[in-house]
């Protein structure tokens, strides 16, 4: 999925500063679709390539969005066009306004490229459209992120957030997270996200950087060696949010005091 910048910072705001007044994210009563036979451009500013043999674009709105599933959310209607001429199309826009070649918010690439011909309809098929997050988030979190951008709905954000080692690499379900055990290991806390993250910066990526030292207790006996984290809504137990890979790994034994100094997270939108 493609996000031109304005939106790179709002999605940046809303999940890592927990911003929940982002006036974008959710406010998609009327969404339309156009299909590109190149790459639309990141900045928004106007869509390239834009086909413009296949009529003006369809009118999405926010309704027949599924309910994310695995971090996917797929267009539960089917939309048809009639062109007029043979095209080939490798990529589709959103946008809030209806007029061909007009700004867009996100994007997408095809898995192959759609060649129609002129006078057949081209149909895609409900749940043909789909859109995916992966990395860092975990599949309840990116359900978040789908919802709100496409379905529209608001969801609130967690207000605290605990941070985990794991001697494991964790699955984006949650699963496969091996906290250390004994040795006065505890997860660390913050009272909420925008006590740790700065302000987004940059544009396409746009970064969230953290402003805080996160300190876990010191170890009275070895915690095995670390090389993953895991963000949670609980201190105990709870919904993994996000998770990461240690930049090193790191044998925890007697006496050490595992931290993450100020700017070591850094949370990317691209």
């Amino acid at each position: 999925m493609g996000l031109i910048p304005t939106v790179e910072a709002e999605v940046a705001n809303y999940f890592w500063r927990n911003n929940s007044t982002v006036a974008r994210i959710g406010n998609v009563s009327n969404s339309y679709i156009g299909l590109c036979d190149g790459a639309p451009g990141e900045s928004g500013a106007s869509t390239a390539n834009e086909i413009t043999t296949i009529g003006s674009r369809k009118n999405l709105g926010d309704n027949t969005w599924n309910t994310p599933v695995a971090n996917v959310i797929a267009y539960g209607s089917e939309v048809t066009w009639s062109p007029s001429a043979t095209e080939a199309a490798t990529h589709w826009v959103l946008s809030t306004s209806s007029t061909v070649s007009t700004t867009h918010d996100f994007w997408a690439a095809f898995p192959s490229t759609v060649n129609f011909v002129s006078g057949d309809p081209l149909r895609f098929r409900a749940n043909a459209l789909q859109l995916a997050v992966t990395g860092l988030f975990s599949h309840d979190e990116g359900s978040i992120l789908l919802r709100n951008l496409i379905g529209g709905t608001g969801v609130s954000n967690t207000n605290s957030v605990h941070f985990a080692l794991s001697t494991t690499a964790p699955n984006p379900d949650g699963t496969n997270v091996t906290e250390p055990s004994g040795g006065s290991y505890s997860r660390t806390s913050q009272a909420n996200l925008s006590s740790i993250f700065n302000a987004p910066a940059g544009a396409s990526p746009t970064s969230c950087t953290s402003g805080v030292v996160l300190q876990w207790p010191e170890a009275t006996a070895s915690w095995g060696t670390v090389t993953h984290w895991a963000a949670y809504d609980a201190g105990t137990g709870g919904n993994m949010i996000y998770y990461g890979e240690l930049t090193s790994s790191e044998l925890v034994t007697t006496g050490l005091q595992p931290q993450f100094a100020s700017g070591d997270l850094v949370f990317t939108v691209d």
